[in-house]
C-alpha cells in the first residue's frame, strides 16, 4: 500500500510519512501540541505514545466513520478519502481532490478535517491550537505559502456562530489557489477545517454549500 508510515520500535516518535503535504505538517504540529497537553495536563502520556502507533488508517470507509464521529458533514463526492487518525481524544481525516485518491498528486486539492475531544481541551489550549495552526500554515517554504488576500464569514454551526476565512494565495508553481479555514465545535469538542484548491478546481457556492452542512 502507498503512503506507509514509518515507526521507530524503540521510542515514542510520531509517525513521519516522506514528501508530507501540507495537511499532514499541520497534523504533526498539533499531534505535538495533544502530546504536551497530556503529558502536562492530562496525565495520559502513555495513552497518546502506545495509540498513535496504531490509530492511522487509509481504508476509505475507516475514513468516513471517523468523519461522521466529528461532524455531520456533506462533502462533494470529487473528494476522496485519503488518510486518517483515530486517537479517540483527537481525530483527523484528509480527502483529496485526485481522481483516483492519490494523497501527493501534485497540484490536488486537499481536505483537512481536525478534531480535539472537549475532555483534553479547554479554551485557553483552544486558542493556542489555532494560532500553533495559523504559523504552520503562513511559513513561506514548501506548500505553506501565505494567504494573501482573504475574507472572513460567519456561519451558525451547532448553535454557535464561528468564522471561516476564505483567503487565496499564489502556489509554488505561480496558480492562484483558494484557501478556506475554519473552527467551530464538534460533537465531542472542537473542529477545524482546511481546504486548500487550485483556482481551476474552486467552486465557491459548493464551499459554502458545504459548510453549511455541518451539524
Amino acid at each position: 500500500m502507498s503512503g506507509q508510515y514509518d515507526f521507530d520500535n524503540n521510542s515514542d516518535n510520531l509517525p513521519v510519512k516522506s514528501g508530507m503535504s501540507t495537511g499532514m505538517k499541520i497534523l504533526l504540529a498539533l499531534l505535538v501540541v495533544v502530546g504536551l497537553v497530556c503529558l502536562t495536563c492530562c496525565g495520559v502520556g502513555a495513552y497518546f505514545a502506545y495509540f498513535v502507533r496504531n490509530a492511522v488508517h487509509e481504508q476509505p470507509e475507516e475514513i468516513r466513520n471517523d468523519t461522521a464521529a466529528i461532524v455531520e458533514i456533506a462533502i462533494p463526492e470529487r473528494f476522496k478519502p485519503v488518510n486518517g487518525m483515530n486517537l479517540v481524544l483527537f481525530r483527523m481525516v484528509k480527502y483529496t481532490t485526485d481522481p483516483e485518491g492519490n494523497p501527493h498528486v501534485e497540484g490536488a486539492g486537499e481536505l483537512t478535517l481536525f478534531e480535539m475531544s472537549a475532555a483534553v481541551i479547554n479554551e485557553q489550549q483552544e486558542q493556542e491550537i489555532k494560532q500553533q495552526m495559523q504559523k504552520e500554515m503562513e511559513k513561506k517554504s514548501g506548500e505553506n505559502l501565505p494567504v494573501e488576500k482573504s475574507e472572513d464569514r460567519e456561519f451558525t454551526i451547532r448553535g454557535k456562530k464561528c468564522t471561516f476565512q476564505f483567503g487565496t494565495f499564489k502556489h509554488k508553481d505561480g496558480e492562484p489557489w483558494h484557501r478556506i479555514q475554519g473552527t467551530f465545535p464538534s460533537k465531542t469538542g472542537t473542529a477545524t477545517l482546511v481546504i486548500n484548491l487550485p483556482d481551476s478546481e474552486y467552486d465557491e457556492a459548493e464551499i459554502v454549500k458545504m459548510i453549511e452542512s455541518i451539524h
